[in-house]
């Protein structure tokens, strides 16, 4: 959520309890959480931001898998590429610092990865957790 003229806090919801109160983290080392009411009319996604009034405090929601699509790159140290969820080690680094891939697919804990070395799935989060790294965007 936050102002479009670039300032943004970013929460995330781990429980909806109806269509505008909404538990989130606002503290990922101590998974502190509290609960925010959104007003109906503030909601939007990605798609939509084009036609909102520049000076008007909005509430942007994604899904894990929508966001972690758009974002720059994700890395995951000591990564262990499977099959499927769960299944047969097909990829395994664990001299590599890290290793940066896109997210196709998402189940559970887990996401569906491509980078030019591998293609498969490695586990995200454990339980609340998260297990990646994220860069949302690139400056030069």
């Amino acid at each position: 959520m936050g102002w479009r003229n670039g300032h943004t806090i970013k929460l995330r919801v781990i429980d909806f309890v109806n269509n505008n109160i909404y538990k989130v983290v606002i503290n990922e080392e101590t998974f502190e959480t509290y609960f925010i009411n959104i007003e109906v009319y503030n909601k939007y996604n990605r798609d939509k931001m084009a036609n909102v009034n520049p000076y008007q405090f909005v509430y942007e929601y994604e899904s894990w898998l929508d966001y972690l699509k758009w974002v720059y790159f994700i890395e995951k140290h000591n990564i262990t590429i499977y099959d499927k969820p769960n299944g047969e080690i097909i990829f395994e680094d664990k001299d590599n610092a890290s290793l940066r891939f896109k997210v196709v697919d998402m189940d559970g804990d887990w996401i569906k990865v491509h980078s030019p070395r591998f293609d498969g799935w490695t586990q995200w989060k454990d339980n609340e957790k998260i297990l990646i790294f994220i860069t949302e965007t690139l400056y030069i």
